[in-house]
C-alpha cells in the first residue's frame, strides 16, 4: 500500500539536491504549464512541500526499475490531486496526467543527472525512526529493504546520543547522518564490542531440549569470561553480574522478563543483547505514551543494539535464525565448540555487523516471511572486535 513511495526507503535512492527550492519551482512550473488560465492562476500561488518533491525525484531516479512506469504515472497522480483539491486544477484525466508525467520526467532527468553517484546500498545501514503507531509493522521484510542492513530507534535523539558514543569510542572514524534519507553513511562502521565477554542463559525453564542440544556445546566451548546458565534458571545474583558483559545472548520464552528485572536492566549497561524468545521485542501500547517494552529498557539502560522478536515464533525455525546470526557476526568464531543446527543457507565467516548479520539470517528460516520478518535490532550498528 506504499505505491511508487515504497521507493524512499531504498537506502540506494540517495536524493541529493543542492537547491531544494529549485526543485520544488521546477515542479510547480511542470504543473502550472498543463493548466487553463482560470487554473493555473491559483496554481501559480499554491507552493509544494520540499519532501514531497523530494520523493518526486527519489521515484524518478527509479525508473529503470520493475513497474517503473506505473509508479511513476501513480506519483504523478498524487502530484495532480494536491492541485485538484485545493481547486487549482481539474479532475485528472489519463490523457492530462500521462501528458503531466512525460512533462515531468524531462524535468526531473536535469536533476537526477546532476546528483552525485548513487551510493552503494551494501555500505548503507537505514535507520528507522517509527512512533507508536507503526512500530508493529515488519518494515525491515518489505521488498525495497529486506536485502539491506536496518536498525530502529525510538528517537533522533537517540540516535545522536549513541553516535556520539560511538565517537568517542573511536575518535578517528568519520560519522555523518543523512536527514533525507535516515541512513548512515557508509563510512560509518559503528561501535564495537569485545565478544569474549558474554553472559549466556540457555533453556531456563528446562522445556526446550531441542534448543539446549543445538547451542550448548557452542556456549559451553567459549573462553573462560564466558559464563551463564544451562537447563536452569539464573539467580539473581548471576543476572546482575552477568549483564555487565558485552554480550548477552538469551535461548528461552520471552525476552528473559521473568528473571531479569527491569530495574536490573537499565541500572547495568549490557551493550549487546540478543533476545531469541517470543515476543522479546514487541513494544507494548502505553496510550498516549510512546510503546513500551523489554527493548526499550535496554535502549534506556544505555544497550548500543538489542535483537528481538516483534511475535511469537517456532522454535525450530527461530533455532535456525539463531544459528545464522552467530555465525554471521562472528560469534563462533570466539568459541571451540559447534552449533549443532542444520542450515539450509551457506553461513558467512564474520566481520560484519549485527544488523547485517540479522539481514542475511532471515533467509535461513522455512518460513522467510512469517518467523523471517519476526526478528528487529534496536539501535546502531555493532561490530564484534
Amino acid at each position: 500500500w506504499l505505491g511508487a513511495f515504497r521507493h524512499v526507503l531504498d537506502p540506494t535512492a540517495n536524493v541529493s539536491v543542492p537547491d531544494v527550492r529549485e526543485l520544488c519551482t521546477s515542479v510547480e512550473q511542470c504543473m502550472v504549464a498543463g493548466l487553463s488560465k482560470s487554473f493555473a492562476t491559483k496554481a501559480r500561488t499554491m507552493e509544494l512541500s520540499p519532501e514531497l518533491c523530494l520523493a518526486v525525484q527519489c521515484v524518478a531516479r527509479r525508473r529503470s526499475a520493475a513497474h517503473a512506469e506505473s509508479d511513476w504515472l501513480d506519483v504523478c497522480a498524487l502530484v495532480w490531486d494536491v492541485y485538484f483539491f485545493q481547486g487549482a486544477a481539474p479532475a485528472g484525466t489519463d490523457e492530462a496526467l500521462t501528458e503531466f508525467a512525460d512533462r515531468l520526467c524531462k524535468v526531473m532527468a536535469e536533476f537526477v543527472d546532476a546528483e552525485t553517484e548513487q551510493v552503494d546500498g551494501g555500505s548503507m545501514h537505514v535507520v528507522l525512526v517509527l512512533d507508536k503507531h507503526t512500530q508493529q509493522i515488519p518494515w525491515e521484510s518489505l521488498p525495497t529493504l529486506r536485502k539491506y542492513p536496518a536498525s530502529r530507534v525510538p528517537s533522533l535523539a537517540f540516535l545522536r546520543s549513541r553516535m556520539a558514543t560511538m565517537r568517542s569510542h573511536k575518535p578517528m572514524s568519520a560519522l555523518s547522518l543523512n536527514p533525507k534519507s535516515l541512513t548512515l553513511a557508509a563510512n560509518v562502521h559503528g561501535d564495537r564490542v569485545d565478544g569474549s565477554h558474554l553472559f549466556y542463559v540457555l533453556n531456563p525453564e528446562g522445556d526446550l531440549l531441542r534448543t539446549q542440544a543445538g547451542f550448548e556445546e557452542f556456549v559451553r566451548g567459549g573462553p573462560s569470561t564466558w559464563h551463564g546458565c544451562v537447563g536452569r534458571r539464573p539467580t539473581h545474583a548471576e543476572v546482575e553480574h552477568g549483564l555487565q558483559a558485552d554480550v548477552f545472548v538469551y535461548f528461552g520464552h520471552g525476552g528473559a522478563e521473568a528473571y531479569v528485572a527491569r530495574s536490573c536492566v537499565r541500572a547495568q549497561k549490557c551493550t549487546v543483547a540478543l533476545l531469541m524468545g517470543c515476543s522479546s521485542g514487541r513494544l507494548e501500547w502505553a496510550g498516549e505514551f510512546d510503546a513500551l517494552g523489554t527493548a526499550t529498557d535496554y535502549m534506556v539502560g544505555g544497550s548500543m543494539a538489542v535483537v528481538g522478536n516483534l511475535w511469537d515464533v517456532g522454535d525450530k525455525d527461530i533455532d535456525r535464525f539463531a544459528a545464522c546470526v552467530v555465525a554471521e557476526w562472528g560469534l563462533n568464531e570466539y568459541s571451540t565448540g559447534e552449533v549443532k543446527i542444520k542450515q539450509d543457507v551457506d553461513q558467512g565467516r564474520g566481520r560484519v555487523s549485527l544488523a547485517e548479520a540479522v539481514c542475511k539470517a532471515r533467509n535461513a528460516c522455512r518460513m522467510k516471511y512469517l518467523t523471517g520478518a519476526a526478528p528487529v535490532v534496536y539501535g546502531v550498528p555493532v561490530y564484534l572486535q
